[in-house]
């Protein structure tokens, strides 16, 4: 089963790593063991669960991400998912210089 999960992760990371280099142009010659598309379909999957908690606190699991991020950001943590979703778009544009 963990390698099931394994291989659907890195199958829709690479989907997603290769549907944000085609349309914005960026590392299309890239090596593949250079790209970080894992990191950053993590760093969107993120920003999605910090927006569901933080602006909608979407159900119960929203209310508790939400009073997570509350607790370790303040009200900081209403930036936390467009921050997330931009370091999710520069990983997946420009991954040969993310570390």
């Amino acid at each position: 089963l963990g390698l099931l999960v394994a291989g659907l992760f890195r199958g829709v990371a690479t989907a997603v790593g290769g549907l944000t280099r085609a349309t914005t142009g960026g590392a299309k010659d890239l090596d593949p063991a250079h790209r970080r598309d894992g990191v950053g379909l993590l760093l969107l999957a993120a920003a999605l669960v910090a927006a569901g908690g933080a602006w909608w606190h979407a159900g119960s699991t929203g209310d508790a991400v939400a009073g997570l991020l509350e607790g370790l950001a303040g009200k900081g943590a209403l930036l936390l998912p467009p921050v997330l979703a931009l370091g999710a778009f520069r990983v997946l544009r420009h991954p040969e210089t993310a570390a």
